[in-house]
């Protein structure tokens, strides 16, 4: 590699210099103006020592054929193209490595600061303050994407569409890894009634994974912080928190995570204080796949519809330990946590809290049930959508391909499960579970947890609606609770701590201080069968257990309404 320096600020001198040489150092901060972009047919390598490259009315370089161009102690500023506003690479097999480098201020259609068929590596830099107009605010990336010590910060997408979205980041089909890096405060804009998805960062098909880094405060009219289509998510020490979302009514909306397939693992990590205005979770909907939260927090999220902190919908087991699902708000059905599966998926809380959750009868379980198979249909369509949108700029596009062949099984997968829904009945005008709520036979394992402080309903709608189980309600599961605190839960009609109507047992548990409007703490409905051991009730309503079913008791005392079988 032969290398020549630069010792003058003028574009043609550097110009003629790549022309020459693989590898160029500039003198220390100059200022150059250039009027072309750079045409990059080989391996380069550029040390700017903090120099500025000032495009004037087109892009920095532009990566002509198989080769890697790496920059340092660069900043990149004023770029303006279709194409990647700064640097544009047009071979899956190029390479771009970003070193001590400010991608600042440049604007694009697409990537408004990169667009890059290839791969990226960005160590100790920032793209930061650009703009594009459709997708990628701040880059578009069609394969792996790594982030060190660096942010995309700031970016925008900047036309209301709804076949626009990425306000920070939009990878096609790669493995994202963030290390003490952000992507924060970037937005795709959007008006009361229309706009993009994904203000942080968007993948079709890969992985993200998250150490000791953030996605914060990011904006956009649907899935304001992550969207995955296919692949897994898994988060170490980072954060996931502060994201908006407006889309309205009947809509998925999701604040934190939306992920249509895939699992998602979170260890030392928050997701915590995501708004919605739509239907689905301010904190995480998963569509298909595992939730796992270890030593984590979820926390102070909102929406408008099921789940506060998590809504899983098929295939999904959800596994909470040593974490806290703590002060979220939702409505129709859990607070803290839902999980629509049938027999395939599951609820486990180990040495977990799942406490102060709100839930509201802004939605009812009728009016979620209407909308459910809606809902997911409608993010299906989108998510078709932006995929169809990305084929139309890559035809190669293999992202969009695999997430399409996951959006067809599916939108199977939905009409069957939404069947089985639909044959419920006779709690239409309710809301259940202030802290976790299931409808189909989708398993509850509760073991050394509490399940604390959950207000199920808040009425904030000012119509009535019927409320059952402050901390629990479940209507054909299969639960089981062990050594676990269920304290000071509130129902503003019935069952202040659990509405059962399948199979429970409770053993070694406290049951204290819960209290309901028509003093009831614990429903077993007529189809229940409960079997409750050694476990105490203190403080609750006037009747600890209305009894409906087949209730017995082994050493345990409790007001009960209704038979019991006593051991």
């Amino acid at each position: 590699m032969s290398t020549i320096t630069v010792n003058d600020g003028m574009d043609n001198t550097l110009r003629e210099c790549l022309n020459k040489g693989n590898k160029l150092i500039l003198n220390n901060n100059m200022k150059i103006n250039i009027h072309s972009e750079f045409l990059i047919k080989d391996n380069v390598e550029i040390d700017g020592n903090g120099s500025t490259l000032i495009a004037k009315n087109c892009r920095h370089f532009n990566i002509k054929k198989g080769a890697t161009l790496t920059l340092k102690n660069l900043i990149l500023t004023n770029g303006k193209e279709n194409f990647g506003g700064s640097i544009y690479s047009n071979l899956p097999t190029n390479t771009i490595i970003l070193n001590n480098v400010e991608i600042l201020n440049n604007e694009a259609m697409y990537g408004g600061g990169i667009f890059t068929l290839g791969s990226l590596i960005v160590e100790n830099s920032r793209i930061n303050n650009n703009i594009a107009q459709k997708q990628g605010g701040g880059l578009w990336c069609a394969k792996n994407l790594t982030l060190l010590n660096s942010t995309i910060n700031n970016n925008k997408v900047e036309r209301i569409s709804n076949n626009n979205f990425a306000g920070g980041a939009y990878v096609d089909d790669g493995n994202v890894a963030l290390n003490d890096s952000q992507i924060n405060n970037n937005l795709v804009s959007f008006n009361d009634n229309n706009g993009g998805y994904c203000g942080g960062i968007m993948i079709n098909s890969g992985s993200l994974t998250l150490n000791n880094s953030t996605i914060n405060n990011n904006k956009s009219f649907s899935s304001a912080g992550v969207q995955m289509g296919t692949g897994d998510i898994n988060l170490f020490g980072s954060s996931i928190s502060d994201n908006n979302s407006y889309i309205t009514g009947t809509n998925c909306g999701g604040g934190g995570i939306v992920i249509m397939n895939g699992n998602v693992y979170a260890e030392r990590s928050k997701i915590t204080n995501n708004i919605t205005k739509g239907m689905y979770s301010g904190s995480l909907v998963s569509f298909i796949g595992n939730v796992t939260i270890s030593d984590s927090e979820i926390s102070g999220n909102v929406n408008r519809g099921p789940g506060g902190g998590i809504a899983c919908n098929f295939n999904s087991d959800v596994l909470i330990k040593n974490s806290k699902i703590i002060n979220n708000t939702g409505a129709s059905l859990g607070g803290g946590i839902v999980n629509f599966s049938d027999k395939d998926g599951s609820i486990s809380v180990n040495n977990s809290e799942i406490s102060n959750n709100i839930l509201t009868n802004y939605q009812t379980i009728g009016e979620t049930l209407d909308a459910f198979l809606s809902v997911v249909m409608s993010s299906i369509k989108d998510n078709t959508n932006n995929s169809k949108s990305v084929q139309k700029i890559h035809p190669e596009s293999t992202g969009a391909t695999k997430l399409l062949s996951v959006l067809s099984n599916l939108e199977s997968l939905a009409n069957k499960h939404n069947l089985t829904l639909q044959k419920i009945s006779n709690i239409h005008n309710s809301t259940g579970g202030g802290g976790i709520a299931t409808l189909l036979r989708c398993a509850i394992n509760i073991n050394n947890s509490k399940l604390n402080g959950n207000n199920i309903t808040k009425d904030t709608t000012g119509r009535k609606s019927l409320a059952f189980g402050g901390a629990l309600f479940s209507i054909n599961s299969v639960s089981s609770i062990i050594k676990t605190t269920i304290m000071d839960n509130l129902s503003n009609y019935e069952a202040a701590a659990i509405y059962n109507n399948d199979k429970l047992s409770i053993t070694s548990t406290k049951i204290v201080k819960n209290k309901s409007k028509k003093g009831k703490t614990i429903i077993n409905t007529n189809n229940g069968v409960m079997y409750i051991n050694n476990s105490l009730f203190v403080n609750n309503d006037d009747i600890d257990i209305y009894n409906d079913g087949i209730l017995t008791l082994y050493q345990t005392r409790a007001n009960v309404e209704g038979n019991v079988i006593e051991l």
